[in-house]
C-alpha cells in the first residue's frame, strides 16, 4: 500500500517522495535554498459563505422563515387585496423627537416666566 501511495505521489508531483537532494538547493551565491510545499488554507470567500449560511439560519430560527424565500414581500387578504410589505426606518428616532420638543417647551416656559 505504501509503494502505492508512493507511485500516486510521484505521479502528481513529477518526482519521487524518497529522491534525496530535492529538498533543498544552492543559489549562485551559495544561500540555502529550502523548498516547501504549503496547501492554501480556507480561502476567505469560503469563510464568508459559511459565515452567511449561519446566519441564515439564526435568520430561520428567529423569524420562522428563510431569507431566501421568495414570494414573501407581498401577500393577498380575504379580499384579494395585493398588500407588498416594506420596512422603512424614521429619519430620526422618536425619542430625539420627544426631547427636541421638551427643550422648546422649557425654553418656551422661561422665556415667559422672566
Amino acid at each position: 500500500m505504501l509503494a502505492e501511495v508512493k507511485d500516486l505521489y510521484e505521479q502528481k508531483y513529477g518526482k519521487s517522495v524518497d529522491s534525496d537532494g530535492e529538498d533543498f538547493e544552492y543559489d549562485e551565491d551559495g544561500t540555502l535554498w529550502v523548498r516547501s510545499i504549503t496547501m492554501p488554507a480556507r480561502s476567505n470567500q469560503e469563510k464568508l459563505e459559511d459565515l452567511l449560511a449561519e446566519v441564515k439560519g439564526l435568520y430561520k430560527q428567529k423569524y420562522g422563515e428563510s431569507v431566501d424565500d421568495e414570494g414573501r414581500d407581498f401577500e393577498y387578504d380575504e379580499d384579494g387585496t395585493l398588500w407588498v410589505k416594506s420596512i422603512t426606518m424614521p429619519s430620526r428616532p422618536n425619542q430625539e423627537k420627544l426631547e427636541d420638543m421638551l427643550r422648546t417647551r422649557k425654553n418656551s416656559r422661561t422665556c415667559c416666566l422672566r
